[in-house]
């Protein structure tokens, strides 16, 4: 119902909800509910035979959106959010440690991978956020380590010139999390 928020976001969020958030006019909670199910929709590991895209200025945009909102929610909010993430990058990292994985099925596996990526940066910028707001960030950091374990070494070495806009976006998008945390 409510997918593909990610098309609309920059403008849409920042003329429309931004200012209902300032004011407090809307239900956050309710909010980054539905802002994290349409990311939770773009996440889902499929088996097909092509790659996940991620555009910094639409699927980036979207990340940062639901890592403000989620620093702006309540804990139980925080709560079902982690769950699905660490549910999330529980089944990456099934397929990234199966052996030969990578030969099998190629496709499944860099999304795996790709994806382990997308939630490592989400978990950086729900980091960024949730300092500005001066609220814990000890579960975000346990799941920000755990993401990072199957990503960083590689990513770091394989993607600053990789071919793929995705990978190089997913990157620009990381650094930008990590300036804004340092």
């Amino acid at each position: 119902p409510h997918q593909n928020l990610c098309r609309t976001t920059p403008w849409f969020f920042k003329e429309v909800l931004a200012p209902l958030i300032e004011g407090r006019k809307v239900n956050l909670d309710e909010m980054c509910a539905v802002w994290f199910e349409d990311l939770f929709s773009l996440i889902e590991l499929n088996s097909d035979i092509s790659s996940v895209c991620f555009d910094q200025w639409r699927e980036g945009q979207n990340l940062k959106i639901c890592a403000y909102l989620f620093a702006l929610a309540g804990e139980e909010q925080h709560e079902e959010i982690l769950k699905q993430l660490k549910l999330h990058l529980k089944q990456y990292q099934r397929v990234l440690q199966q052996p030969l994985a990578n030969t099998v099925n190629w496709y499944k596996w860099d999304n795996a991978f790709v994806l382990s990526m997308w939630i490592y940066v989400l978990t950086k910028w729900m980091l960024y956020f949730l300092n500005s707001e001066n609220k814990e960030t000890c579960d975000i950091q346990r799941l920000s380590d755990q993401a990072a374990k199957f990503v960083v070494s590689r990513a770091l070495l394989e993607w600053r010139d990789s071919p793929s806009i995705t990978k190089r976006d997913l990157l620009k998008l990381l650094d930008e999390a990590e300036l804004g945390l340092s």
